[in-house]
């Protein structure tokens, strides 16, 4: 009895690899990025209700849900998911979950549509991605014919976005359309 006891016990301890991989990095991706040069992340940014009203506060840029490691930057900047840009303002997810607050741009900030950021660079699917996750298709559309699939891991050249899709170069020779972000918003590839 005692002995089944502590078994029970130390198996809920122990991590169980055998139930699966952990589950995926999946960063809500917004409409575009913030990126923010490496600096000291003590640097706070300021918060507004609207554009330029209502100043709710600050909140340190270091509290910022990073867009790190589904975007590989150089020197240390930072990505941060952008809702939407008016004149001298961002409004960022400040939450996993994608909740938003407006906050005032630094002139060393800057935004970048998802289009023009993706356009060129090399994309992956991370390991245990959904086998339909990795279906190349015809069209950007879940009922696009399907070409073939993308494997976890392999780099993929996106030649063009379309919301949720990216027309993309796999192995070479496969053009096809891959979905990069689910329909909540939800990355399902990483940037190189």
């Amino acid at each position: 009895m005692i002995r089944s006891r502590l078994i029970i016990l130390v198996l809920l301890l122990l991590p169980l690899p055998a139930l699966g991989a952990p589950p995926l990095f999946r960063p809500y991706a917004g409409r575009g990025l913030l990126i923010i040069p490496a600096a000291p992340l003590s640097v706070d940014a300021i918060i507004y209700e609207y554009p330029g009203v209502r100043r709710k506060g600050t909140i340190p840029v270091a509290e910022l849900p990073s867009l790190s490691p589904a975007i590989s930057l150089k020197g240390g900047e930072i990505a941060v998911a952008t809702v939407a840009v008016r004149e001298g303002y961002v409004r960022v997810a400040v939450a996993p979950s994608g909740e938003a607050q407006w906050l005032e741009l630094r002139p060393t900030w800057r935004t970048i549509p998802w289009e023009r950021f993706l356009t060129g660079r090399s994309i992956r699917l991370p390991a245990g991605v959904r086998e339909s996750a990795s279906r190349l298709r015809e069209s950007p559309s879940e009922t696009g014919a399907v070409l073939g699939t993308a494997s976890a891991g392999s780099s993929l050249v996106v030649s063009e976005i379309r919301d949720d899709w990216a027309q993309v170069l796999s192995k070479g020779t496969l053009l096809g359309w891959l979905r990069w972000r689910d329909g909540d918003g939800r990355m399902l590839v990483t940037v190189e």
